[in-house]
């Protein structure tokens, strides 16, 4: 018994030595992966409890060090994951753990503040806006701009724009009650076509109508006809509660914004980079223009073009907006970008926008499929002259420094893969 009771002792002596010695250490903070659990009410009930309530206040009422309610705040996880303001970021908390902080939100409040959810528009207005837009809608540090011109403002509210996070328990009754109050707000002094552009248009337009990337990157300064944009909106740009006379003020200080001495390259940059692309390359906006007729480009450019088949047409600036001088430097300009080199790309700059992107006719209606030896003589004759308002019939006429023979060749041989 002695040596099999020994051999067993050893055996576990052996065995707690290595559970002993087994020691893995304290696990790295950044590899620790929290449980994303299903959101729910309770936990997000702690979880605000212990990160958002000494600002928020109980329940997010708006009774701690930040004065306004976020009940009913959704699609939150973005500012509470990066931050705003004087928030400062939660990046560990997950989207389900946020998800169940909404929860929480919009749920009964277990504690309710004396003072109940507010039905006036000004009670609307100060307990959803005026922590970010001031109390007079004047702006505040997390957004600037004043807001009391703001109209149609239902959507934004309901489900949210940028860094504003979505209110959809507020009903169309309550924002408009809001949109109502905001009106009551705008100031009954006369401001200036500047001041109008300032608190209106400066944050996306820029301070001199040069353009903003964060918003809309192409100037504006030559913009003619702005009422209906400005009263109406277009695309993401909201509609503003602003009178004829107000618009039309702010149409006079753009035309005084407009830089002096530009070259055509600058007028080009600041007007049409924006449908044609960097280099006149083209864009879902607009055709490719590098390469230009000079006499049918100086016609469209002064004439304008409908938005057929773009969804942007093209204005038709006159001479006070791109001057002889700066149109015929621009025509250089864009002469001047690198020649295509192969039949498909000599093709897309000079025949697409016309007959289409397979030759099969395209706008004009006139398939060049086939077109052989006849190719080279439309490409030297063109059609119709100076005939430029009758696109269907116009074709112009290119010389052979232009467009080489070679060159209609490699255009002909791609053509005849299509």
């Amino acid at each position: 018994m002695k040596p099999l009771y020994l051999s067993l002792l050893c055996i576990i002596s052996l065995w707690s030595c290595d559970l002993l010695q087994f020691n893995p250490g304290p696990k790295p903070i950044g590899q620790i992966v929290p449980v994303d659990n299903p959101p729910t009410k309770a936990e997000g009930k702690t979880l605000f409890e212990s990160n958002c309530q000494s600002c928020h206040g109980q329940d997010g009422l708006g009774t701690g060090i930040y004065s306004t309610s976020i009940r009913d705040l959704i699609n939150t996880y973005n500012v509470v994951h990066n931050g705003k303001g004087a928030m400062p970021a939660f990046p560990e908390l997950t989207a389900n753990q946020v998800k169940s902080i909404e929860l929480f939100l919009t749920g009964e409040v277990v504690n309710p503040n004396p003072n109940p959810t507010p039905t006036t528009a000004k009670g609307l207005y100060d307990y959803n806006c005026a922590s970010c837009h001031g109390d007079k809608a004047q702006g505040a540090t997390s957004f600037p701009n004043p807001i009391y011109n703001s109209v149609n403002i239902y959507p934004i509210v309901h489900n949210g724009r940028g860094a504003m996070p979505a209110m959809p328990t507020l009903t169309q009754l309550q924002v408009d009650s809001i949109q109502v109050h905001l009106i009551r707000l705008k100031p009954a002094t006369v401001l200036t076509g500047k001041q109008l552009y300032d608190q209106n248009c400066a944050r996306c337009h820029g301070n001199t109508a040069e353009g903003n990337a964060s918003f809309f990157n192409q100037a504006i300064w030559h913009s003619e006809g702005i009422t209906p944009i400005v009263q109406n909106g277009k695309g993401t740009m909201l509609a503003f509660g602003l009178s004829t006379v107000q618009v039309d003020s702010i149409q006079v200080y753009l035309r005084k914004l407009k830089p002096a001495n530009l070259s055509g390259k600058q007028v080009y940059v600041a007007m049409c980079q924006r449908c044609h692309g960097d280099t006149g390359q083209g864009t879902n906006l607009g055709y490719i223009v590098q390469h230009p007729v000079t006499g049918y480009a100086s016609f469209v450019t002064r004439n304008g073009r409908p938005g057929t088949p773009f969804s942007v047409a093209m204005p038709a600036p006159n001479t006070s907006k791109i001057t002889a001088t700066q149109l015929s430097e621009m025509m250089a300009w864009l002469k001047s970008q690198p020649k295509p080199t192969t039949g498909q790309a000599l093709y897309k700059t000079y025949c697409a926008s016309c007959h289409g992107a397979n030759a099969r006719g395209g706008i004009v209606g006139e398939s060049i499929r086939n077109a052989g030896s006849v190719f080279l003589t439309w490409t030297r004759s063109g059609n119709n002259g100076t005939g430029y308002a009758n696109r269907s019939k116009y074709m112009p006429a290119w010389t052979a420094t232009e467009i080489t023979n070679a060159e209609v060749q490699l255009m002909v041989q791609y053509v005849n893969t299509l």
